[in-house]
């Protein structure tokens, strides 16, 4: 059955030390199934799986990801990467419940891990929203999930009227105008800025107008060997005759099986305090 209508979405200001966006559950489509694996469909190991489209309330749109759990530990990594190159989705998230539950009942504490078609992955957005929605669909009591990862503990809370609340850390970024050549080579518009700090997946390109994002033209052999692993690119404002938004932006990532994605929650964690 189809879940209730997802209510519409109110502005609301971001904390400055702490990343938190407001964000609709998509999840309007989602469909399930069981994955056995082993050698015969009758072996005993039976994961369930769901593919949810995150960031939007409209079917077929948005970013989907797909959520296992993990109910006898986490498979080895060799398997993970498989099923998520199987799944050739942006992102599968794996997760599995901690042993020693603290806290209120209705807080679950996680291990969660992301995998794209070729990498395991620190952080992404998406799919944790896509796991925190599977989850407190499945457990209605629960109103907030504790995700331990890579990027350390991730909150998601359900707020009054339905919409999950995550709170994401705010990157801190340094202006690298060595970078902004090899960047205008690698999308065919020169950025004005661009900033990325050593040991974080992702740099941010700044172009002078939203028209420059659209008419980007990425070379993705030459974006795999910029120094970071992902490049988000970004200008304040709105594209001409467009809704009005703060910013728009573009993600690529080929050097983690990602040539644009759709939407990059984990985006925001740059862009934001940028």
């Amino acid at each position: 059955s189809a879940p209730p209508p997802v209510p519409p979405r109110s502005a609301s200001p971001l904390a400055q030390k702490a990343l938190r966006v407001q964000l609709q559950i998509g999840a309007q489509l989602r469909s399930s199934l069981q994955l056995r694996m082993g050698k015969s469909f009758d072996g005993p190991d039976v994961y369930a799986f769901s593919q949810v489209d995150a960031f939007t309330a409209v079917p077929f749109t948005g970013n989907p990801a797909a959520v296992m759990e993990m109910t006898k530990g986490f498979l080895p990594d060799k398997q993970l990467q498989q099923i998520a190159a199987e799944n050739n989705l942006a992102e599968t998230s794996f997760w599995q419940r901690r042993p020693a539950q603290e806290g209120a009942p209705s807080e679950l504490s996680i291990d969660l891990r992301w995998f794209t078609p070729t990498v395991e992955v620190e952080l992404c957005g998406h799919a944790t929203l896509a796991c925190a929605h599977t989850i407190m669909e499945e457990q209605p009591a629960v109103s907030k999930l504790l995700f331990h990862t890579l990027s350390g503990i991730l909150t998601v809370t359900r707020l009054p009227d339905n919409r999950l609340q995550m709170e994401f850390p705010a990157h801190v970024l340094q202006p690298r105008p060595d970078l902004i050549d090899a960047v205008g080579s690698a999308v065919g518009q020169v950025p004005t800025e661009v900033f990325w700090a050593e040991g974080q997946r992702d740099a941010l390109a700044l172009f002078a107008s939203p028209t420059h994002i659209l008419d980007l033209t990425p070379d993705m052999s030459k974006l795999s060997e910029l120094p970071p692993r992902g490049l988000i690119c970004s200008a304040a404002g709105s594209p001409p005759g467009g809704p009005a938004y703060d910013f728009v932006y573009r993600f690529f990532a080929p050097r983690c099986g990602i040539t644009e994605d759709p939407t990059t929650g984990s985006a925001q964690c740059s862009l934001v305090p940028v």
